[in-house]
């Protein structure tokens, strides 16, 4: 994967124009309308690289094993782990997706937040 297709929320340069606004305190609307965008383009990235939804079925089933499929998660096996935990608490495979979303914003708010910088 070239460098700047890294899923990498740190890294990603694709993410670089909403940690900018959060660090400048942009307004709800602007940072709201960037996250989406950025999180679209992260969610897509992510689906090329994952079989996911074949890792929520398994992840959502009683008898299923997600791990099965790690090896197809070319370059994100994060990810896939990832979705495997938060499935665990869910019900229902949209409440899969929505549990990854929140994981991806509160995952950049929390490399953002003065709180989190200074380990508060």
């Amino acid at each position: 994967m070239p460098e700047n297709e890294t899923l990498d929320l740190r890294r990603s340069p694709r993410w670089n124009q909403a940690r900018r606004l959060i660090q400048g305190g942009a307004s709800p609307d602007e940072l709201a309308q960037e996250v989406l965008r950025v999180l679209s383009l992260t969610l897509k990235k992510v689906a090329k690289l994952i079989p996911m939804g074949r890792l929520i079925e398994e992840s959502l089933s009683p008898d299923g094993d997600p791990h099965a499929l790690r090896p197809e998660c070319r370059d994100a096996t994060e990810y896939a782990q990832a979705i495997i935990q938060l499935a665990r608490c869910c019900q229902t495979q949209a409440d899969v997706v929505v549990a990854v979303c929140e994981h991806l914003v509160q995952k950049l708010f929390n490399q953002e937040s003065p709180r989190a910088r200074s380990g508060s």
